[in-house]
């Protein structure tokens, strides 16, 4: 099932190869930030190796206790070298800017949010209702396609709404349910 994706992103790179092209100059004190790269993958990798890992096994499992060890040294050491960096993989002075930290963290907590909402929902599907992988999937379509329309649209709202009556109205919205 997901072999379903490869041929979809071999041709999207041949697409993005053939008509890609840059537009800047490249600058010549800018370059790539391989020590911030590479603590943010390996310190990443920890953290998802170690938490997935100790939902399988224990919190005492070697592997856990070292890679989440590795997590907690190269998260922080990440944040370091790119406060210092000449040319920073993510320039953290970007968060100073209030307006830009809110709707960061606000854009984040709403991922997090909606992959939790269909991650779990997956397993209510096949776990409360008996249905295998592929009715699991066609059952969560309309709410993936939802938010493939509706975000695009949520842009426009506080341009015709006013910024104050979209968070109001979101708010006050009724939840909606799917039938059982």
């Amino acid at each position: 099932m997901f072999w379903f994706n490869v041929p979809i992103a071999i041709a999207g790179a041949a697409w993005a190869a053939l008509m890609l092209r840059e537009q800047g100059v490249r600058d010549p004190q800018r370059g790539l930030d391989l020590a911030g790269t590479t603590t943010f993958v390996l310190g990443l990798t920890g953290l998802v190796l170690g938490v997935s890992k100790a939902g399988l096994t224990s919190w005492t499992d070697p592997v856990v206790v070292v890679s989440l060890a590795v997590a907690v040294v190269l998260l922080p050491l990440f944040v370091l070298i790119e406060r210092h960096g000449r040319a920073p993989m993510l320039d953290l002075g970007l968060f100073r800017n209030r307006l830009f930290a809110a709707a960061t963290a606000a854009a984040f907590i709403n991922g997090l949010s909606r992959f939790a909402l269909l991650f779990l929902f997956v397993f209510y599907f096949q776990g409360v209702h008996g249905d295998d992988p592929v009715l699991a999937g066609v059952k969560l379509a309309p709410m993936a396609i939802g938010m493939l329309i509706a975000s695009p649209l949520a842009a426009y709202t506080p341009i015709v709404m006013g910024r104050a009556a979209s968070p109001r109205s979101g708010c006050s919205s009724p939840p909606w349910r799917s039938p059982p």
